[in-house]
């Protein structure tokens, strides 16, 4: 019966949305999370871009108030990671069932429930600008700075998450190709606008901003393709009545992943304050900024990349096979690590040259030594945050955003902010740059004890249901003939 049921609503779906469901996951997963990865890795390496330009063009005060802003960033991407991918889980899981009305509802009701939250958060952020500048741990040298960079940065704010949340509706409606495209083209084009402006005019740190704009801006032209393009998933001007039961749906599937930017971020204003407790110079914040807020965040988008990427694929599929989602997620964890494995392998080799450009502008003897072996104790935690933030992600695809919420915040509150706390005042100040690493290993451990755990719990669902749907059959049939009697 389910069966008859899944290929009646295949039918239904435009050839790309059918494919989630038909086509092999190891094809799928290339199609669905490379051009993720790849738009992601251009992101993360604009970042580090922008690190060598403030580094190399502009100041070691410009580079230390990304550092210090950094928690701006994360919450954008909280934001857009709680309207984006829960909009998307819900498009998703709406275009498997074949609900196309409810998918398109979906998506408009993420577009305006994140312009909304977005604008409402640049008024006050202006409103109380000052406040919360000091209150991320920003020096004396440093606030001038930050004051001409959110006096950009915030104009923006609500039309960067938008183009972010369009992005992710757009992937989840089928159409991955097109959003790698808006994913990949507007930050080359950021790359090289910036050093422009830098370079050849003079400009300081407002040139971050401005960078930061025409990378993610550019996506808002995907909208074109919901109001006037010919699919299931063409938006009419009633699908943007706001619904509130959509708006709870959207927020309970997005929860988990704006969680992990949000408690990072979290993470991030307390370590930023353990530095000043600890009368850390400008140079350990210029050293904290480089690693925490380029080098992880690169290394984190390949991570997010291979996440969201499956996130279509396992809500399509979760409500039909869960074979294919299984096999997605086990398929992803092999090559998430293996890919972070690669990449760090590439910055051990490079290290010399990584480190030598990001120090230019700082001249305490010993400081590159310092900064390369910081960025070594740092990161080889990275591989083992894919296996939490991939189970987390794939708990927020299959409708389990209490399990993936709490993965996320023991991460967070349990293991990383504790660590910090107890590692400095065991070691020192550069202690800070082990915590981190054992908390990723702590936190993987206990994400897959919950794996495990809700896993068995999809299993007996599924059971379930199935049992359930043949007595509905076998009494049927038992009616049928009672009746004919």
């Amino acid at each position: 019966m389910n069966e008859n049921k899944n290929v009646e609503n295949l039918n239904e779906l435009t050839v790309e949305e059918r494919e989630l469901g038909t086509n092999p996951i190891g094809k799928l997963i290339p199609l669905y999370c490379l051009p993720l990865i790849i738009g992601s890795f251009i992101v993360g390496f604009q970042l580090v871009v922008d690190c060598i330009i403030l580094a190399t063009g502009v100041s070691i005060e410009a580079l230390a108030t990304i550092g210090i802003l950094f928690p701006y960033f994360l919450l954008m991407g909280a934001l857009y990671d709680f309207m984006g991918p829960g909009g998307a889980a819900l498009i998703t899981l709406e275009l498997g069932k074949g609900n196309f009305a409810k998918a398109r509802k979906a998506c408009a009701n993420a577009i305006v429930y994140c312009f909304v939250i977005c604008a409402v958060i640049s008024i006050l952020s202006y409103i109380f600008m000052e406040s919360i500048i000091w209150g991320l741990g920003a020096s004396e040298e440093i606030y001038p700075e930050a004051v001409t960079f959110l006096n950009i940065f915030l104009a923006f704010f609500p039309f960067m998450t938008l183009g972010v949340v369009v992005y992710f509706c757009a992937r989840a409606s089928g159409k991955p190709l097109m959003s790698a495209i808006f994913n990949i083209i507007p930050p080359i084009l950021a790359m090289g606008i910036e050093y422009y402006v830098v370079f050849s005019l003079g400009f300081g740190i407002e040139a971050s901003a401005i960078c930061a704009i025409v990378a993610l801006c550019p996506n808002l032209f995907m909208l074109l393709w919901f109001l006037f393009g010919k699919s299931n998933m063409h938006l009419r001007p009633s699908d943007f009545q706001i619904n509130w039961g959509i708006i709870r749906k959207i927020s309970v599937l997005g929860f988990p992943s704006c969680t992990l930017q949000l408690f990072y971020a979290i993470v991030m204003v307390f370590a930023a304050n353990i530095l000043a407790d600890l009368g850390a110079s400008v140079e350990h914040y210029a050293a904290y900024s480089i690693i925490d807020a380029y080098i992880y965040y690169f290394l984190t988008f390949i991570v997010f990349g291979f996440g969201l990427g499956i996130q279509p694929i396992i809500s399509f599929n979760y409500t039909r096979s869960h074979e294919r989602t299984f096999r997605t997620l086990k398929i992803t964890y092999i090559a998430g690590i293996i890919t972070l494995v690669i990449f760090m392998g590439f910055l051990y080799i490079g290290m010399n040259g990584v480190t030598g450009l990001l120090a230019a502008l700082n001249e305490t003897p010993g400081y590159e030594a310092y900064l390369g072996k910081a960025i070594g104790l740092y990161i080889w935690g990275i591989p083992i945050l894919t296996i939490t933030t991939t189970t987390a992600f794939f708990l927020q695809a299959a409708e389990r955003a209490w399990p993936a919420t709490l993965i996320i915040f023991v991460r967070a509150f349990v293991f990383t902010i504790p660590l910090l706390y107890i590692m400095t005042g065991l070691k020192g100040i550069d202690a800070i740059w082990v915590a981190f690493p054992m908390a990723e290993v702590l936190s993987a451990i206990f994400a897959l004890i919950i794996l495990r755990w809700q896993i068995k719990k999809i299993k007996e669902k599924g059971e379930v249901e199935r049992i359930a749907e043949e007595s509905a059959v076998i009494f049927g049939e038992k009616v049928k003939e009672t009746g004919a009697e």
